[in-house]
């Protein structure tokens, strides 16, 4: 059986095929301000190893980087370009995985890039990039804080009251015709002595 091999001039060279095979994102879709994992698979469909490969990712545009992690000795940056290489060969059928957090700001479809490439020869280079749509979807981030007047303890049979603040941190709004619903549980044993009231 005839095995192809790419011939250059001064002898043979060895031939890898590096693919990004997976580009998988969680939670999908992701809310708005929250954090989006981004997962990576490179893959060598051989035959040969390949040398000097590096994983090139292009965040969103307005998107904040979070961290990057590769696996198998990969050593990943931490500022743009972001980029991850690895000093030993892959072999052939070998796989690494990079890993990348990054915050979405608002709702929208978000386009993240990545591409590979290695110093061996690539016999196949139309697979060695990747885009993949991240969608953020509106969301807003309630949060409650509760405090009271009775100082370092409440003495038993004196009144005491209790204020509860909500607020929205973000990065959207309720949707319209929404808003938030407290519900509060005093001490076993208490006496609720007013109706509560508020604001906003």
């Amino acid at each position: 059986m005839a095995v192809p091999l790419l011939c250059a001039a001064g002898g043979v060279h060895a031939a890898a095929d590096m693919v990004l095979s997976q580009h998988i994102v969680a939670p999908d879709p992701v809310p708005a301000g929250g954090t989006a994992t981004v997962t990576v698979v490179l893959r060598n469909n051989g035959p040969d190893a390949a040398q000097g490969v590096k994983l090139t990712d292009v965040i969103p545009p307005g998107s904040t980087f979070v961290s990057m992690s590769a696996t198998d000795g990969g050593v990943c940056s931490s500022s743009a370009p972001y980029e991850c290489t690895w000093a030993a060969d892959v072999p052939n059928a070998g796989e690494r995985t990079v890993t990348l957090r990054l915050v979405l700001p608002s709702a929208a479809v978000w386009a993240n890039d990545a591409s590979i490439s290695t110093t061996s020869t690539d016999s196949n280079s139309a697979n060695n990039s990747l885009t993949r749509n991240i969608t953020a979807v509106a969301a807003a981030d309630l949060q409650v804080v509760a405090t009271h007047n009775a100082g370092g303890g409440a003495v038993a049979g004196t009144p005491y009251a209790y204020t509860v603040n909500v607020s929205n941190n973000g990065p959207d709004g309720l949707p319209a015709g929404q808003s938030p619903k407290v519900t509060f549980s005093v001490p076993s044993g208490s006496t609720i002595t007013s109706i509560p009231t508020g604001a906003g």
